[in-house]
């Protein structure tokens, strides 16, 4: 099957994966927030939405992030270095990533 043509826009899928995996893919998602957020103060300290962003950069495309975890349970088997790193990037995306285009 050649997910390329099916689904395009996707960047990581998995069908089974370890947890080290799932943080891996997790923290990408993380330095993709940052990226952003500084991105965003460079331009202006009031941007709180993508589409603010898009009007103050003329129309500057920043595509939504979306992330999708099945059994997410899985991630949290162990409490260890991995749960607790995968908790706080969570924390973040949860609280904080809706305004920077990250789901």
């Amino acid at each position: 099957l050649n997910l390329t043509n099916a689904l395009p826009h996707a960047k990581v899928i998995s069908i089974e994966s370890d947890r080290e995996f799932g943080l891996s893919v997790l923290r990408r998602v993380n330095e993709q927030f940052h990226i952003r957020a500084n991105e965003w103060k460079s331009i202006s300290n009031n941007i709180t939405k993508v589409a603010e962003y898009r009007n103050k950069t003329n129309g500057k495309k920043m595509p939504r992030i979306l992330v999708v975890i099945d059994e997410f349970q899985v991630l949290f088997e162990d409490n260890d270095n991995i749960s607790a790193e995968i908790n706080q990037i969570f924390d973040t995306i949860v609280k904080k990533g809706r305004a920077f285009g990250i789901h």
